[in-house]
């Protein structure tokens, strides 16, 4: 017992040092305001199963509490967690920094008053109450945490897997609701203890995520980047491209003059526009990322030729469809120049295809623009040899021929 007077408000402490401190790298409120709304909570379970309940007569025990059972108290905290999940759920996902701590620390001292206010209205109450003491009071959270479930799969569903993470809250807090029905407090304790910890768990795999999402991804155009796209080629990311895959270079035609005609900013719409419209359509086999300034590519996983020409030409006709409005009245359509490259063959180093699709880009534009060209990618007689070298580098060794030192 001395020991879980330490344990509790460590984790609880922990949880939020780790929840405010993530701000300052990923900047997303709603892990702010997480650690804030489960500290206090928290905090409120440790002073009624370390302080007030087993000293009713301490000075720092709330006289109220006398009539109210310690499992009822409980019961109430559980709403409050239900009603948190909610509010974290329908949250923006970031904010400026003064209205971020401002809202923070607001919602922290007013879940603390709350919690005191309820309990003491409910300690007056009594036992005919069903929402609190009968059947009610877990259709209740069952229909509130379901409820936030759901929301979390509509609402953060773009949100780098936060709304998974809502779910597990959700989850948990049904568990304990349960343990408190079944009057386990072994168990109803083990849960409130291991709480923190999932909320730990679950903010440091977010922010592992958000620093893997700025790493692998555009900012502006919303999908992976170059630096994700050499990853693929170079064969150091966990992609696995499959036998036939094929390669996509897509890019925007006359886009310097639109710029130059338009702006920057009409560009940067076009751009996302764009970048979007391709993904939508290249999904679910298709990965894109942008290779150079209006340059996309997508890789094709175990999609032929074939079958790449036709996703291919439905990009096309998707990205000429986009009407862009301007004030004025006026509407833009952009085409697009498209080329590809099929590869069946182990043997054959990414690069190569990559390159064929790139060519048949540019033979793309000079007949005509806004259509799609298949490249061909035929096979070396150096691509084992090349194969070999940079699967099983041998230090001293020749890169164009690994036999020559034999």
């Amino acid at each position: 017992m001395n020991q879980m007077r330490i344990i509790v408000p460590a984790a609880y402490l922990l949880m939020y040092v780790v929840c405010f401190t993530s701000y300052s790298k990923i900047y997303k409120f709603k892990v702010f305001l997480t650690g804030h709304l489960f500290l206090a909570i928290g905090l409120f379970y440790y002073y009624l199963n370390f302080q007030a309940y087993p000293n009713p007569t301490a000075w720092y025990a709330l006289p109220f509490l006398k009539n109210l059972p310690f499992l009822t108290s409980l019961r109430i905290l559980v709403g409050f967690t239900s009603f948190n999940i909610v509010i974290i759920t329908l949250s923006p996902l970031s904010l400026r920094y003064r209205l971020t701590r401002f809202i923070a620390l607001f919602m922290f001292f007013s879940e603390l008053v709350l919690c005191t206010i309820v309990l003491f209205n409910i300690s007056k109450i009594g036992p005919g109450n069903v929402l609190i003491y009968g059947s009610g009071y877990m259709a209740a959270i069952y229909f509130i945490n379901l409820g936030a479930l759901v929301l979390s799969i509509i609402v953060a569903k773009d949100e780098n897997s936060f709304g998974g993470i809502i779910a597990s809250f959700s989850v948990a807090n049904i568990l304990i609701a349960h343990g408190i029905n079944s009057m386990d407090f072994v168990y109803i304790k083990s849960m409130f203890t291991l709480m923190p910890s999932l909320v730990l768990a679950a903010t440091l795999y977010y922010w592992f995520s958000c620093m893997h999402h700025r790493v692998a991804y555009d900012p502006l155009l919303k999908i992976y980047n170059r630096e994700y796209a050499h990853a693929i080629i170079s064969g150091t990311s966990r992609v696995t491209l499959g036998r036939p895959f094929t390669v996509a270079m897509i890019d925007i035609d006359r886009f310097k003059k639109i710029n130059d005609t338009y702006g920057h900013q009409v560009g940067d719409e076009i751009l996302v526009g764009t970048a979007q419209c391709i993904k939508a359509t290249a999904m679910p086999t298709g990965i894109t990322c942008r290779y150079g300034g209006e340059e996309i590519i997508v890789f094709l996983c175990g999609t032929g030729e074939a079958d790449a020409l036709a996703i291919c030409e439905k990009i096309r006709r998707k990205v000429r469809e986009v009407r862009y409005q301007f004030d004025d009245g006026r509407e833009l359509a952009v085409s697009v120049s498209i080329g590809l490259a099929e590869c069946d063959d182990p043997e054959i180093p990414l690069e190569r295809v990559v390159k064929a699709a790139d060519e048949a880009v540019y033979v793309a534009k000079d007949t005509g623009r806004n259509k799609v060209v298949a490249g061909k990618v035929t096979k070396r007689n150096s691509d084992q040899s090349r194969k070999t070298y940079l699967f099983m580098r041998v230090p001293g060794r020749d890169r164009r021929n690994p036999e020559k030192d034999a």
